[in-house]
């Protein structure tokens, strides 16, 4: 491995078998479980947040609503942790869950399965500024594009002054959903980026997908950054800056804007290698230190740069 590796090279990695498939899924985008969040309380188990792509929200679980039983077991009896591994099984492990419907005030009974799916990327935050929204990105998968295209609708109707998109800690995916979503912002069939390998003619142009005007988001954006925000993730950032669509706040991103091929082997274990860097549109490379924002502020309250982001909009639409 360590003869495969250039000498800025340190992304380059060797998984063991269930690193590997851990890595799989993170990168992915993907959760194996019933996609179900909640607290304990004195009568049950109070579902406080539902992934919409899960087998239990296609049968009908929903926020607020109040597990009393799993697989006939009482949820009273049990601790916070033991309904969360009860609620996190392996791979397609049936689950009966007995429950209060919020909207109904019903018991329903139905059978989860845990499965694979495709993890909700995309949230809207509240903002204390009037028209100024926030929409936290988590990561990217294959849907973030239709996550963000659900929020930005409703939003538009709102009669918007500005958007902050929050992607500190977003960790990225594949540079596919950073392209996808870069058309709700860009001139579609301008080059958005590319990757070229080391010491190679040959290059993977991306350019922005091309969408009806009225799907896109003209006002002005404030994309928020920190260590934690990598590859796809800081893709994005980068090209929404160079193309002056967006103001980026925080502190420098993870300087992993590359292309990494994962090879498994025999055993369940897995080399992911570097394969490609990616350039600008310019051609100037994506540096290993990161997207430098164009404040750099450190130590923000999550919700403290939010705010000072949404004031940052609101004083520029007021000149």
């Amino acid at each position: 491995m360590d003869a495969l590796r250039s000498r800025d090279d340190k992304f380059t990695q060797f998984y063991p078998p269930k690193p590997a498939e851990k890595f799989k899924h993170e990168a992915l985008g993907e959760k194996v479980d019933l996609g179900i969040e909640g607290k304990k309380n004195d009568i049950g188990f109070l579902v406080t947040r539902m992934e919409p792509r899960s087998d239990a929200f296609d049968k009908g679980l929903r926020e607020d609503d109040l597990i009393l039983q799993v697989d006939g077991a009482s949820v009273r009896s049990m601790t916070q942790e033991e309904i969360e591994s009860r609620l996190t099984p392996l791979i397609n492990t049936k689950v009966r869950l007995s429950y209060l419907s919020n909207e109904t005030k019903v018991q329903k009974t139905i059978e989860a399965v845990s499965k694979e799916y495709l993890k909700q990327t995309v949230f809207l935050h509240p903002v204390p500024v009037d028209g100024v929204f926030c929409l936290e990105v988590s990561h990217f998968n294959q849907m973030t594009g239709q996550d963000m295209d659900h929020f930005l609708e409703w939003i538009e109707t709102q009669q918007p002054k500005g958007l902050v998109l929050d992607l500190r800690g977003n960790p990225g995916g594949t540079p596919l959903s950073a392209l996808e979503i870069s058309a709700y912002f860009l001139k579609g069939g301008d080059e958005f980026a590319y990757f070229k390998q080391r010491n190679s003619a040959s290059k993977l142009d991306m350019d922005v997908p091309v969408i009806p005007p009225q799907y896109q988001y003209n006002g002005p954006v404030v994309i928020l950054v920190d260590s934690g925000t990598g590859s796809a993730a800081e893709l994005f950032a980068g090209i929404m800056q160079f193309r002056q669509r967006a103001v980026v706040l925080g502190v420098n991103t993870a300087g992993q804007i590359l292309l990494k091929n994962l090879f498994p082997m025999g055993d369940g274990s897995s080399l992911a290698l570097v394969i490609a860097r990616g350039h600008y549109p310019d051609g100037k490379v994506f540096s290993f230190d990161g997207i430098t924002p164009d404040k750099v502020i450190n130590d923000a309250p999550k919700d403290g740069l939010i705010n000072l982001a949404a004031a940052f909009i609101a004083m520029k639409t007021r000149q």
